[in-house]
């Protein structure tokens, strides 16, 4: 079986370094979405997801499609691939994104593992990610 691992993350916290790849190659994508609209609550709240959604939708079609592109050339070498996805705090545009992507690569089959590193934390003031 085919396995995705996504782990998101808060640059506030890390800067604009992606954390370790959890295989033995790099990540085979990172995703830096600080720019799309943020819902202001945990992206682990399905009802944050759906509003994330809403506000993006175009953006979060357009960056699904190229992940799917992305896992469809992976997997042709490899059973697994790694993505990383950030945000100022890792806390809701990210976690959203990654909980909407997860869920869209388990209805075709993948095993999926979703990572929060940052989300258990309080989120940032406004100037701690300005870098």
């Amino acid at each position: 079986m085919k396995k995705v691992h996504v782990y998101t993350f808060g640059c506030a916290f890390v800067g604009n370094e992606t954390p370790a790849s959890p295989i033995s190659r790099p990540w085979d994508l990172c995703i830096n979405v600080q720019h799309l609209k943020d819902p202001h609550a945990s992206g682990l709240d399905p009802g944050t997801q759906e509003a994330f959604l809403m506000k993006n939708f175009g953006e979060v079609e357009f960056i699904t499609a190229f992940a799917d592109f992305t896992l469809h050339m992976v997997f042709r070498r490899f059973d697994e691939a790694a993505i990383a996805i950030n945000c100022k705090a890792g806390w809701a545009r990210s976690v959203s994104l990654a909980e909407i992507m997860a869920e869209h690569w388990r209805e075709f089959g993948y095993e999926v593992e979703v990572v929060h590193l940052h989300h258990d934390q309080p989120p940032p003031g406004p100037s701690d990610c300005d870098d």
